[in-house]
């Protein structure tokens, strides 16, 4: 693990302390199309985060983005946390690991769910907000069984370790067989798991369906629910609000630092860059 540090940033979370998460049909650049936009670029849902009860683990004499996908919540400022620093150098304790729960003793340790789901409603459609206990890459092809295609896979490197590769939102091409998605997903299911840089969606359906899995091991579901829910009862996941810790700490794992160039490298993508919400 890299060095440990901290970056001020406004943040918003749920009076139910879950991260705000993506919304729908919100305007702006909280829109959702029915079909890609005329530059090629999926439309997207914000996915929103506290980052004030984080403490992000960043790498020396790397440029690092300002907290991805954020904004301003008033209503729920008087849960704002500070943030905790760290300036030392800590070893996860037997594997990398991507999303952690820092305890009163200053251990942190990785965070698991505890396989629970919740419906929720936003300001568009309400969604399924998923908390597995592991094997996120597994659940996202059973839910992706209640989506149709053609796909797309969006990959938003929201923290980049090298300095060959900017952050952005990387857009691959649409995929007409699901098979294709299920390759992708499996060849990096390990990084995508165990590391915190990024956030993985799938688009379904000309944009009607969407799954996107975020930084804190939760995964946003859009579109089919009532399938969605019952994959989910079929997997032994059980209805429950599920709990993120306050606080808690994103990991950036130079053992994947590879992973992130032959993702990149080895695949055909557009790149768009991280919108202004992004970048506050």
């Amino acid at each position: 693990m890299c060095s440990g540090g901290t970056r001020p940033a406004n943040g918003s979370q749920r009076a139910d302390g879950l991260p705000c998460g993506p919304d729908l049909f919100e305007a702006g650049a909280m829109g959702f199309s029915s079909r890609p936009s005329s530059r090629g670029e999926v439309t997207e849902r914000l996915k929103v985060h506290d980052w004030k009860s984080c403490v992000r683990e960043t790498v020396p004499r790397v440029r690092i983005p300002p907290s991805p996908l954020s904004f301003m919540s008033e209503r729920f400022s008087w849960r704002r946390m500070f943030h905790l620093a760290s300036r030392k150098w800590r070893e996860p304790p037997d594997r990398p690991f991507k999303f952690g729960a820092v305890l009163q003793s200053g251990a942190d340790v990785r965070h698991r769910h505890e396989n629970v789901w919740l419906r929720q409603p936003t300001r568009g459609p309400d969604r399924l907000v998923i908390g597995p206990s592991g094997d996120h890459v597994r659940l996202m092809k059973q839910l992706m069984e209640a989506m149709e295609a053609p796909f797309v896979l969006l990959y938003v490197l929201a923290v980049p370790r090298t300095s060959e590769h900017a952050a952005g939102r990387y857009e691959s091409p649409w995929m007409h067989e699901r098979g294709e998605v299920s390759q992708l997903l499996d060849e990096f299911r390990e990084y995508f798991e165990n590391d915190g840089r990024h956030q993985v969606w799938i688009i379904g359906d000309g944009n009607k369906s969407q799954l996107v899995y975020d930084q804190h091991d939760l995964i946003y579901a859009y579109g089919p629910l009532n399938d969605f829910a019952t994959a989910l009862r079929t997997a032994g996941f059980r209805e429950g609000e599920p709990r993120v810790p306050v606080p808690h700490s994103h990991h950036y794992n130079h053992e994947y630092d590879g992973e992130e160039s032959r993702l990149i490298e080895t695949r055909e993508w557009k790149w768009f860059p991280l919108k202004e919400q992004d970048e506050r």
